[in-house]
């Protein structure tokens, strides 16, 4: 509820106590509660299709399907899959209500019309359909969806959709005043003068015009068009009072483009585009040029293209093997997509081609378009209408845009890591291509490459006018600025990059590392700092108190945000634990993956002493393929079902009472059993799944026994010994703010998500830990990392911790100050409600304000800051973090 609609409440009820007609409702600021109810009923309906409507169904279901893949994701099984069609079906019907609302707010309704194209036309095809489309419709025309500043529907489709369908996809979506910022930024005002200046006399002169405009390749629900429309808008050359509001809005829709791969979020985004304009344009919503395809325009030899293009043509397959070839000039001319739906419509009638379409095209095509005709009423006959017109004219979308092109893009890709691409043709593709464009790190970098770094650099080639000086924004993830895998693109990026606009602190799409984002801002600085010069701006709140709400303007949120220049890099170097080349002696611990096949959910000891067997049932999975699999359940030798201690059982300076139990083959003489096998048939069992569902890939562990030893990750733990007892140092593989603890080397096992070390000394342990946890290490740690996520061996071999001396007082002093943490931590966790309801975040977070308290953190602090000043006063190379 927003003062605004304080002040429309007020009028409304004048006008009512007047007599006078009020007008339509205000969209809420979330209009989800709008729709509840819809989407089962929906449901029901394409359950209960049958006979021809069903065939006609199936069409449609298949070509959808066919964009998911060419968005290198789909669902992971049919049901998933058919749940989704009729949920996309559901969020393209709201979309298009929205846009008839727009168009014809005075008009009824008719879903035949309305619904007539594209794959959710399935809907229209039965009669409970039509009822069902005309009560959602009816609900829509109640409001004004002009009424209300930002992207409101981008809610809507983040309530009906998973987070995890959401999250396969890579969608991340911009807040408001984010996408308003970076659209000021890269939309100056001369450019919106000239352009729609340009644009204007276009639509004076009837003209086409090419190399001016913005584009979103990855325009998901419009939130970036939609700040640009009104950014366009603003410009002197529209201001002219003269100027009906239709021409405004066909000037600025020529200027505007956006494509996305998901063949929802487009019809999402026509709609947020329409409420952007002050009216329609006199094309209607067929002037909005939003289109669903592959920005990345992948081929189709590789099998993951939806056409092919050759010199002459534009070749398609049905989903039923038909083959169509549609002219190139035919494709390209400036009426494509109302021609398309002429020819289309002409094959449904059985009529001949409109001859004025015949000859807007070279003589030598003019055949190639007959046969084509000719093959849409073969198509149609056996395959139903209502969806090619839409979907040829969308997937080519990007080609013609690439021979147009525009001079300016902001974006916020797609966040996928080639780890997460689930289509194989899809992912050989995106391979190719990183290797073409000089992006492919391989190695051990290429499962964690993302294809964000393809979106740029192939973007800039296929759209700008002048990839050389055309300035840009894109939104990924903050890994750009240090990670590994952006390494080659860093190198591409310096000849374009202006500035980098670090988010980290804002956290504009949330918590967690996989979310942190910068902005790369190509061919031009961010002018709301007063250094514009700088390499890298940082982000933060004025008053952490007052952040911007996602749904505000930039206007509205420009007071609560300010901009810094980044401090500099701390200098780096290896620490005492590592000589020259050598590893570090931390070792990650062993992989207890698949969940379901080796981590226990439930141990039944009731007859361990009689009969040295205990029962058990495993844990679910989350990961595909193995979340398909059931918690097997069966019996085996009491020593191998074993506490393991992961990062959630680890806080700083203690480890929480562990539950975490796996099989672990481990004999009586605390070695592994090299053919568990042979010893039990519950074990004979999972590893029978396990070869049936594992990966095909020539590193892929043949056995489960390999899988669980993999790297001899779990071998290097045993035997375990009672030489010290709190001698084991562990710290996580990934997190925010670095915590570590001393274990007992006689019961320690830890799983790949911990680092461990053996230690000859308790005490050296003890100074390890108290290094390891000190506030001091946090912007260090920050500083030197080269991934957004994993500590990894960074400590070692980019923070100067020396060596344990106990010698050195304040070596000494550290341990006593960890010991004193310690005990502290132990009384704290013997309380059961000091930690109820807390995870590992919550209760490393109470821990480290009771250590504050008692004044034992800011003696570890100060003590780590002054060996780490001595440390860098010694005379020695150092090198920068950047």
């Amino acid at each position: 509820f927003q003062p605004k609609d304080e002040r429309h409440l007020v009028l409304r009820l004048m006008k009512l106590l007047e007599g006078k007609p009020i007008g339509k409702l205000w969209i809420p600021v979330e209009p989800r509660s709008m729709f509840e109810g819809y989407l089962p009923d929906l449901q029901k309906i394409r359950q209960d299709l049958t006979g021809a409507a069903a065939q006609a169904t199936e069409t449609k279901y298949q070509l959808w399907r066919d964009m998911l893949r060419t968005s290198s994701m789909e669902p992971s099984n049919e049901y998933k899959a058919q749940n989704l069609f009729v949920a996309h079906s559901f969020l393209v019907a709201i979309a298009r209500g929205v846009i008839h609302a727009l168009a014809e707010p005075n008009v009824e309704a008719d879903p035949e019309i309305i619904l007539q194209e594209g794959f959710a036309a399935w809907i229209v095809e039965t009669t409970a359909g039509k009822k069902w489309a005309n009560e959602l419709l009816d609900d829509i025309n109640k409001y004004d969806w002009r009424r209300r500043e930002g992207d409101v529907l981008r809610p809507v489709y983040e309530e009906f959709i998973d987070d995890e369908d959401r999250k396969i996809f890579g969608e991340y979506y911009t807040p408001d005043w984010l996408a308003g910022l970076l659209v000021e930024e890269v939309l100056d005002k001369d450019w919106c003068n000239r352009s729609a200046t340009e644009a204007l006399t276009a639509v004076q002169t009837g003209n086409a015009f090419s190399g001016v405009g913005v584009l979103d390749p990855a325009c998901g629900s419009g939130t970036f068009l939609y700040h640009a429309v009104k950014k366009l808008l603003r410009a002197d050359a529209l201001k002219d009072p003269r100027l009906a509001a239709p021409r405004k809005a066909e000037a600025v829709a020529r200027l505007i483009w956006g494509i996305d791969v998901h063949p929802v979020a487009v019809e999402i985004a026509r709609a947020t585009v329409l409420r952007a304009l002050p009216a329609v344009p006199p094309d209607g919503d067929a002037a909005v040029r939003v289109y669903q395809g592959d920005a990345l325009m992948a081929r189709r030899e590789y099998g993951s293209a939806l056409f092919t293009d050759t010199k002459t043509s534009l070749r398609f397959e049905t989903p039923k093997g038909k083959i169509l070839n549609i002219p190139r000039s035919f494709a390209k001319s400036r009426s494509f997509t109302g021609n398309l739906r002429r020819v289309v419509q002409a094959a449904q009638d059985g009529k001949l081609l409109p001859e004025d379409i015949l000859k807007s095209i070279p003589e030598e095509d003019r055949e190639t378009l007959s046969n084509c005709r000719e093959k849409f009423q073969q198509i149609i006959e056996t395959e139903g209408n209502s969806v090619w017109a839409w979907y040829v004219s969308n997937i080519t979308a990007p080609l013609r845009l690439s021979e147009r092109k525009v001079d300016r893009i902001v974006a916020n890709p797609p966040w996928v890591k080639m780890s997460e691409i689930q289509v194989e043709e899809r992912k050989k593709v995106l391979e190719a291509f990183s290797k073409q464009t000089g992006l492919w790190d391989g190695g051990k970098q290429a499962p964690h490459h993302d294809i964000a770094q393809l979106f740029v650099k192939r973007c800039r080639e296929l759209y700008l006018a002048h990839p050389s000086r055309n300035p840009a924004a894109w939104i990924v993830k903050r890994t750009a600025m240090h990670g590994g895998h952006w390494q080659a693109f860093r190198q591409w990026h310096g000849s374009v990059r202006k500035q980098i606009i670090d988010l980290e602190r804002v956290k504009p799409f949330g918590g967690g590392d996989a979310r942190k984002a910068c902005v790369l801002m190509d061919h031009r600085a961010c002018k709301h700092t007063t250094n514009e010069k700088a390499d890298v701006l940082v982000v933060h709140y004025r008053d952490p108190k007052r952040k911007p709400e996602p749904h505000m303007t930039w206007e509205e949120a420009a007071g609560r945000v300010e901009f810094k220049t980044a401090s500099e890099k701390a200098p780096h170097e290896q620490s005492g634990y590592v000589k020259g080349k050598e590893k570090a002696s931390f070792r990650q611990g062993a992989t207890l993956a698949p969940k379901v096949l080796l981590v226990l959910d439930q141990v039944d000891e009731a007859q361990a002493e009689k009969t040295g067997q205990v029962s058990v049932v495993t844990a679910m999975s989350n990961k595909h393929p193995w979340n398909k699999i059931q918690p097997q359940k069966g019996t085996v030798p009491v020593g191998w079902a074993r506490p393991v201690l992961t990062s959630r059982d680890m806080i700083p300076f203690a480890t929480v009472p562990n539950s975490t139990k796996a099989m672990l083959p481990i004999s009586p003489k605390g070695v592994l059993e090299e053919i568990p096998g042979d010893l039990n048939k519950f074990w004979a069992r999972m590893d029978k799944i396990y070869k049936e569902h594992r990966a095909s890939g020539v590193n892929t562990p043949k056995t489960l026994f390999d899988q669980l030893d993999y790297r001899k990750k779990l071998r290097r733990q045993l035997p375990l010994s009672k030489k010290h007892s709190k001698s084991v140092v562990l710290y996580p593989k990934s997190g925010d703010i670095m915590r570590a603890s001393r274990a007992d080397q006689a019961t320690t096992i830890v799983n790949n998500s911990l680092f461990y070390w053996n230690a000859d000394d308790e005490d050296e342990a003890a100074y390890l830990v108290a290094v390891l946890n000190a506030p001091a290490l946090t912007q260090v740690f920050a500083d030197c990392r080269s991934s957004g996520r994993d500590f990894h061996l960074y400590p070692w071999r980019r923070v100067p911790i020396p060596r344990y001396d106990g010698r050195k007082p304040d070596h000494r002093r550290l341990a006593e100050l960890a010991k004193d943490a310690e005990k502290v931590v132990e009384t704290w966790l013997l309380d059961p409600e000091n930690a109820k309801g807390l995870g590992q975040v919550g209760m490393s977070v109470r821990i480290r304000k009771l250590l504050e308290e008692n004044q034992i953190f800011p003696n570890i602090d100060t003590v780590v800051r002054k060996i780490f000043a001595e440390q860098s006063r010694k005379p020695k190379e150092t090198k920068s973090c950047r």
